[in-house]
């Protein structure tokens, strides 16, 4: 990853107006930086139409109780973290972290949702969770800063021992990445998702040797609805094909967010 000197002050206004603390954790009563991270990623994780649609139906009380367990667990299990030096343990670890991260709407989707649908999908708590890490693996890897928060910078280092089994965020950036991918290294992973009226002319070789279909939302499951057994298929499947996933996902990120803003 390629370096470039910060100075402190820069790195603080920056973190500051996104998260609202410095890392050095001064600021924060009871050292809790982690917590914060995983409040933005909550945002990030419910940040779409369908859920506010969903979340309007269900009373405030009941809302709050269910984000805030939700959190708490996401908190919980990245400070009990420890390195697991390999992609099935990791696994392991996320499965049970995201399970119990889910189990905290489980009221709410029982009551207020259809069967079969929920306010706090899979695909949610892979973006709340993925979110979280990725926030942590970043601020707490940063070299040189004075008085790193100490829950930060130890749950990092066992992040970092890990980097090339992390999970990464899923959402609709990434999967324009995976389906513009001039090499086409990803299709793989596209056909794991496309609805099913697109199976057949996306797998038609004759017209996609002719012509790359261009990326449409419309087109592919969105990630805010994936079950359990979807997320992990294209998570293992990110893992074959990608060799240090959460460090390629940075860079897409960006650039897809680039090409949407039309830099």
């Amino acid at each position: 990853m390629e370096m470039i000197r910060v100075s402190k002050s820069t790195i603080d206004s920056l973190v500051c107006f996104y998260f609202g603390i410095t890392l050095d954790g001064k600021n924060e009563k009871e050292n809790n930086i982690i917590r914060r991270l995983a409040e933005r990623a909550f945002i990030d994780a419910t940040n779409q139409g369908a859920f506010n649609t969903k979340a309007n139906k269900v009373p405030l009380e009941e809302k709050n109780k269910a984000r805030e367990e939700a959190i708490d667990i996401v908190v919980k299990r990245l400070k009990n973290y420890n390195a697991t030096n390999s992609r099935e343990e990791f696994k392991k670890w996320h499965e049970e972290s995201c399970n119990e991260i889910k189990n905290a709407y489980k009221t709410i989707n029982e009551q207020y949702c259809a069967d079969g649908d929920a306010l706090f999908s899979y695909g949610n708590v892979q973006k709340l969770l993925n979110m979280t890490i990725k926030y942590i693996y970043l601020l707490g890897t940063i070299n040189g800063y004075d008085d790193l928060d100490k829950s930060l910078s130890v749950t990092a280092a066992k992040l970092l021992k890990d980097e090339m089994y992390l999970d990464i965020p899923i959402d609709s950036f990434i999967i324009q990445a995976f389906w513009e991918d001039e090499e086409k290294k990803y299709d793989e992973i596209i056909e794991l998702i496309l609805k099913d009226d697109w199976k057949n002319k996306w797998t038609e070789s004759s017209i996609r040797n002719k012509k790359r279909y261009s990326y449409s939302v419309d087109k592919y499951k969105p990630w805010s609805t994936w079950s359990q057994d979807l997320y992990y298929q294209v998570s293992d499947k990110i893992y074959e094909l990608i060799d240090c996933p959460i460090k390629w996902e940075c860079d897409a990120w960006i650039g897809i967010s680039k090409k949407r803003k039309g830099w």
